[in-house]
């Protein structure tokens, strides 16, 4: 069990690292300065990282 959880926290703390970069650049970018997804991935770790990859990068190149 812990070997399990020690792959997912190696392989999602990168992840999680570059939806909140994608996140913050976007948003900046935008000059929106809407920090909801920013706090939403910060707070939620990588269950946000997961929503904001399948919403907002996937749905962007439909």
């Amino acid at each position: 069990m812990n070997t399990i959880l020690g792959i997912v926290f190696i392989i999602g703390i990168p992840f999680w690292l570059w939806m909140l970069t994608d996140a913050i650049i976007i948003e900046h970018k935008k000059r929106h300065h809407s920090s909801l997804w920013i706090l939403f991935i910060a707070l939620t770790f990588i269950i946000g990282a997961l929503f904001y990859y399948f919403i907002k990068k996937k749905g962007s190149k439909k």
